[in-house]
């Protein structure tokens, strides 16, 4: 991809035009109020547990961590 003459790049070549700039309210995304991830974390965790029927190396395993770190989410 060639920006310009030369090779300098500047300001103008990485600015997007003005309309994909602007958003007006009704296109505009809502926030996302997502679980904090320790709180994914441990859900992930429990239903592992309970998918590998209280196997709790087995949930680790298919989780991708420790066993210690598999406990500690289950102590928390």
């Amino acid at each position: 991809v060639r920006l310009g003459e030369g090779s300098a790049v500047h300001l103008q070549h990485l600015q997007a035009p003005r309309a994909a700039r602007t958003r007006s309210p009704a296109t505009a995304a809502a926030p996302v109020q997502a679980a904090p991830l320790r709180d994914q974390q441990r859900d992930a965790a429990r239903r592992a547990a309970h998918t590998a029927e209280g196997n709790l190396s087995l949930a680790a395993r298919q989780l991708g961590i420790s066993r210690t770190t598999l406990y500690k989410l289950l102590r928390e």
